[in-house]
């Protein structure tokens, strides 16, 4: 199941943000992403859930959430010896350098 609507578009901003580079550092606290959203704070909080879950973001308990990457991908290839990255692709994810898939973050 994909996250709920109402956090998606949020996001996918977000997402944009980061990825381009305009957001970096450490983002908005989610009370401030709300107000400025005119959404709940839980809304925030699933729409920064699936960034944490593509690899962009990691939360600092008692210090906020920060960018962790630039591009939403996994750590290394699950295939043994190839050592490529796995870069986010339709609902799963590719080897950059071999070509393998896997499925997709859970989004439950």
């Amino acid at each position: 199941m994909a996250y709920p609507t109402r956090s998606k578009p949020l996001a996918d901003e977000l997402r944009r943000k980061i990825t381009s580079g305009e957001l970096t550092g450490r983002l908005p606290s989610m009370l401030s992403l709300s107000e400025e959203h005119g959404m709940a704070v839980s809304t925030v909080q699933r729409a920064v859930q699936a960034l944490r879950r593509e690899g962009l973001v990691r939360t600092l308990k008692g210090s906020g959430v920060y960018v962790e990457r630039t591009s939403p991908t996994m750590a290394t290839c699950p295939v043994q010896g190839c050592g490529g990255s796995m870069e986010q692709h339709g609902y799963g994810w590719r080897c950059t350098r071999c070509g393998a898939t896997a499925p997709g973050p859970s989004t439950a």
